[in-house]
């Protein structure tokens, strides 16, 4: 009979126990269904949840925006369903993805862009570059590119906003040079005396002339180019018999195609009778216009009837003619 009383104290007990499992079964049973169908979109703090079968927010395409925050930033992850795109680390996006705050892409992953990067952007605005070719900037527009320049050739500026091409040096900037010497000597009373006959281009002794070389037309030369000239004259004589004197020589310089001059240079030495004396001296032009801008050449012994020396095979009295700049 003691046994008969104890007996329902056990089934008391054991109703008990399986009624609390039930209940707190129960109590999970709604946590998990208030935070998966809660109005609000959050779950009761604490909750951990696992979904099997994935997450699908906002089906029914309403302007509800959707927000995960993180430990400190409250827009880790923020979908405006308003204007359709995702803000990460803020809430309000600007474009498809706006990321506020670094990306990092590891692993030897590629950022594949369906189009070409612009320039305001960060990019170049093309996909391909000429191969070997230099990039010129374009304010906002895309990047151009020089063609490829050949061995030897320098990029070279063509001004304030032509892009730079590839060029070939001109001969370190001397590119033109000639000379032209007396073929003939020739009696040079006292007075100028401008020399306006018996003149040849060198040909001897291994001299080219390079570019196209000076004019000669009965006294006066003409530049076949604008730019930094130099000229040298040398004159080579004396007097034979008469006794010393002087020599002078004279570079003369007009701008109005000899409407007016001017003594450029002017050198002078002393003669000592019967001695052949070699006096010259060099000056310089800027040349801008080759119609009007001219030079003559002079000589002049003084007080007595000299010698101007000239000869085809060497030069004796001659003039060099150098452009060595635009």
């Amino acid at each position: 009979m003691p046994a008969l009383i104890s007996q329902p104290n056990r089934i008391t007990g054991t109703v008990a126990l399986v009624l609390s499992v039930l209940a707190i079964l129960l109590a999970v049973s709604i946590q998990n269904t208030e935070c998966a169908s809660a109005s609000s979109g959050s779950c009761p703090v604490g909750d951990t949840e696992t979904f099997a079968s994935g997450i699908s927010i906002n089906t029914d395409l309403t302007t509800n925006d959707s927000v995960i925050s993180g430990d400190t930033a409250a827009n880790l992850f923020f979908a405006d369903s308003s204007t359709d795109r995702i803000g990460i680390g803020l809430n309000t996006p600007t474009e498809l993805l706006d990321v506020a705050g670094n990306v990092a892409i590891t692993g030897g992953g590629t950022l594949t862009l369906a189009n070409d990067l612009d320039v305001v952007h960060g990019g170049t605005g093309v996909g391909t570059f000429t191969d070997a070719g230099v990039l010129i900037g374009n304010g906002t527009g895309n990047l151009a590119v020089t063609t490829a320049g050949t061995a030897g050739q320098y990029l070279t500026s063509n001004g304030p906003g032509v892009d730079p091409t590839f060029q070939s040096p001109s001969g370190g900037g001397i590119d033109n040079w000639d000379q032209w010497r007396l073929t003939t000597s020739y009696s040079n009373p006292s007075g100028d005396q401008i020399i306006n006959a018996n003149m040849e281009r060198s040909d001897t002794d291994g001299f080219t002339v390079l570019g196209s070389g000076m004019t000669f037309t009965t006294g006066d030369w003409t530049f076949p180019a604008t730019g930094y000239w130099a000229v040298h004259y040398q004159w080579m004589g004396g007097t034979y018999g008469v006794g010393d004197n002087y020599f002078d020589g004279k570079i003369i310089y007009t701008d109005d195609a000899w409407a007016s001059d001017s003594t450029a240079t002017l050198f002078t030495s002393g003669l000592n009778d019967g001695a052949t004396e070699t006096v010259s001296a060099t000056t310089y032009f800027y040349i801008s216009d080759i119609t009007n801008q001219q030079i003559r050449f002079t000589s002049n012994v003084h007080s007595a009837t000299g010698s101007t020396n000239g000869d085809s095979n060497e030069n004796r009295t001659y003039m060099n003619f150098v452009r060595f700049a635009e």
